[in-house]
């Protein structure tokens, strides 16, 4: 897990996972109380894609001032460390991260999928604002290519949970760029979870094949 709060200290552990040979580096959907559309984190998604190694955004209690928000447990592990995740995605291609970094690959891990289309839908429909009324103002905020066109370019992935409704989230971003995800040994994690959705009956033998499978492999190597 690399922290964002630190850039350079980010930027030595980056390239010392490197060269260890990982197959990728974690970071949480912010940086402390920082979202991550700030240019200041550009040198470190830039030497990330120059080392072609993949920046995995993972939910967690990440910013001080957010979290405290939350006054019990359950709506801490229920919204608070999954919104943390949400206001990575919006950031990373909503804002125009995956836009100006298009060979570094994203994955979004367990907060699961069904979130994708709402998120998906509510970012296109503000992209649309900003290149309108706001005659595309920088000041917006917004990515030069619509959100929605980001994810069909190939380089967003998203990890799903083995008894997600998965219609949406494949009309939206293809069966290529899913993965299963487990969040074994956690208390809330999905035991026999690669056995119960191979035995899915709603979704094609390739599909299966891709999500439990061949879209890891393809992912994570380098």
């Amino acid at each position: 897990m690399l922290r964002l709060t630190h850039i350079e200290k980010a930027l030595e552990e980056l390239r010392r996972i490197e060269a260890l040979g990982a197959a990728a580096a974690e970071i949480h959907g912010m940086a402390g109380d920082k979202l991550l559309d700030s240019r200041e984190f550009d040198p470190f998604w830039s030497e990330a894609e120059r080392l072609n190694m993949p920046i995995y955004v993972h939910i967690g209690f990440e910013s001080p001032t957010f979290t405290g928000l939350f006054q019990n447990l359950f709506m801490s592990i229920a919204f608070s460390n999954r919104a943390s995740l949400l206001m990575g995605f919006l950031a990373i291609v909503g804002t125009g991260v995956a836009e100006r970094f298009p060979r570094l690959r994203f994955p979004f891990a367990e907060a699961g999928i069904e979130w994708l289309p709402w998120l998906t839908h509510v970012m296109d429909s503000y992209w649309r604002m900003g290149q309108g009324i706001f005659k595309n103002d920088p000041g917006f905020g917004h990515s030069k290519t619509k959100p929605s066109e980001i994810l069909r370019e190939g380089n967003i992935y998203v990890i799903c949970e083995e008894d997600e409704d998965l219609r949406e989230p494949l009309k939206l971003i293809g069966d290529d760029r899913i993965m299963l995800g487990s969040d074994m040994p956690h208390s809330e994690s999905h035991p026999n979870s690669l056995q119960k959705f191979q035995d899915r009956s709603d979704l094609s033998p390739t599909t299966k094949a891709k999500i439990l499978n061949d879209n890891a492999r393809r992912f994570f190597s380098r």
